[in-house]
């Protein structure tokens, strides 16, 4: 049941030291450090958890309550939801030319999107969730459509992964919920082959993110806002409303210096556009509305930066 198969198992490290893991009756065993990390349901858990900041605990637990309640799609329903199929076609269009490699996706969740692109595409899909939950329902998700995966439970600012061993990594609505964003971006391109690509989307700075987006607790990226938001949600409000965990909205130059930094070029951007369902508006026109309001930049509630290894 927990046999981890050898293509997957060649790309794991040990997340402390970033040994080699190797297979030891239920368990993985860092050959370097002798730390060793469980396999529960074939799903590893490369997590050290006395290293995990506050932000990510609260971003955790948030994500853990939310899981445990999501329900199974049905066969063939990512392709049809509106969500999923919109975000699917971002993906393709950006991806590498030529050969993808293997594919991360970085808080993969319930691993509809990564089902997505190994269905399409027919690449290696790894997938890395701090939360078990999201990781055993992706599991099953996969093996429910035939189709091969493998999923991580980890943290996206300590990869339990070797050097430059994806192709292709999607970081879709994942990044902002560390309050160090360099630490993941860092990591990303620690496990990123060279010439490879990396698609990440997050909250915007805009009229919405410092609006809407306040009632459950974004931090915007602002010298003098971000300072007044965490004191606000976290120290005033203990983050009761923080519905997503710790959650911060960026600009676009200002989510690119992170990139930049950590050695990655040729960038783009532009509105991370999808289909919102907007079930609080009784009538179609205004759900037209709304949607077409937010896809003005100063409204846009998420944007991407495409970007690659240089």
């Amino acid at each position: 049941m927990n046999t981890i198969p050898l293509k997957y198992l060649e790309l794991l490290a040990c997340p402390k030291c970033f040994g080699t893991l190797q297979p030891h009756q239920d368990d993985l065993v860092c050959k370097k450090c002798q730390r060793t990390y469980p396999v529960v349901d074939g799903i590893p858990i490369l997590l050290v958890k006395e290293d995990l900041d506050a932000s990510t605990q609260t971003s955790a637990n948030s994500w853990d309550q939310f899981w445990d309640h999501w329900g199974m799609h049905k066969e063939g329903e990512v392709e049809k939801h509106p969500y999923y199929s919109k975000v699917l076609e971002h993906i393709r269009a950006h991806g590498p030319e030529g050969d993808w490699g293997v594919f991360l996706e970085l808080g993969c969740g319930n691993g509809a999107l990564s089902l997505g692109v190994a269905k399409s595409r027919q690449v290696p899909v790894v997938g890395i969730d701090f939360s078990l939950g999201a990781c055993r329902g992706a599991k099953k998700y996969f093996e429910q459509e035939g189709v091969d995966g493998f999923f991580v439970v980890g943290d996206i600012q300590r990869l339990p992964f070797k050097e430059k061993v994806f192709g292709y990594i999607f970081a879709g609505g994942s990044l902002e919920h560390f309050t160090d964003t360099s630490v993941g971006v860092n990591e990303a391109y620690r496990v990123c082959q060279e010439e490879g690509k990396i698609y990440a989307s997050v909250p915007g700075i805009t009229l919405t993110t410092l609006t809407v987006y306040q009632t459950w607790g974004n931090i915007p990226e602002l010298p003098l806002l971000r300072p007044l938001a965490e004191w606000f949600h976290i120290k005033v409000l203990k983050s009761r409303h923080m519905k997503y965990g710790y959650e911060k909205s960026f600009t676009h130059k200002g989510f690119a210096k992170y990139f930049a930094r950590a050695g990655f070029g040729d960038f783009r951007f532009g509105l991370f556009d999808y289909n919102r369902e907007m079930h609080l508006l009784p009538f179609a026109w205004m759900k037209k509305t709304a949607n077409w309001i937010l896809s003005i930049p100063l409204f846009w509630p998420m944007f991407y930066l495409d970007a690659k290894r240089d």
